[in-house]
């Protein structure tokens, strides 16, 4: 039998995890197509001791809009925010409703 990383509990059908479904989307939409790279919204540059380099702490974008996200967005970080809340709930939903008519055609 194959790799997977579960069962569907209804199905019992095998499943696999997107373990990174968003660096697909990033590197096919616009961000990608703009030749924005994963250190550039995860690791930004920050200064220390008039020395600038890139933060080595990797985290959300979320948790640094200022030098993440408003380097080349002009909106407020409660937009920015907002806006990819608004995103992942909706990615969330698809997948969500996707996942019960998968489990259907296993029944």
């Amino acid at each position: 039998e194959g790799f997977y990383d579960y069962n569907h509990k209804l199905s019992r059908a095998p499943i696999l995890k997107a373990q990174h479904p968003d660096y697909e989307i990033c590197q096919m939409g616009i961000h990608g197509q703009r030749g924005v790279s994963c250190a550039d919204c995860h690791m930004p540059d920050k200064s220390e001791g008039g020395v600038k380099f890139s933060d080595h702490h990797i985290q959300s974008p979320l948790a640094m809009i200022d030098r993440s996200c408003q380097t080349c967005h002009r909106e407020s970080e409660e937009t920015l925010r907002n806006n990819v809340y608004e995103r992942q709930r909706k990615a969330n939903e698809i997948r969500n409703r996707l996942e019960q008519e998968l489990a259907k055609a296993h029944i």
